[in-house]
């Protein structure tokens, strides 16, 4: 890996990601004031959405092991 491939990950990983939540943030903190205060839950759920949302369809499966056959543990 290169330096210039290695800083454009860096923005791409770190950077980016950081700049969308503030912007997002800078939309949404309007949005999310109720009462004359700012709802923190709304506001953490309409900003972090986009970056949890691909995360939401991840299938879990388990993996070949020999308990894997046995049935779940219901306690």
């Amino acid at each position: 890996m290169t330096r210039t491939e290695a800083v454009k990950e860096f923005f791409k990983k770190a950077v980016l990601p950081v700049a969308i939540a503030g912007l997002l943030y800078c939309i949404f903190k309007s949005a999310c004031i109720r009462n004359g205060e700012l709802d923190l839950l709304w506001l953490w759920i309409l900003c972090g959405l986009p970056f949890g949302i691909h995360r939401m369809c991840v299938w879990i499966v388990r993996a070949a092991t020999p308990w894997a056959a046995a049935p779940p543990c219901l306690f």
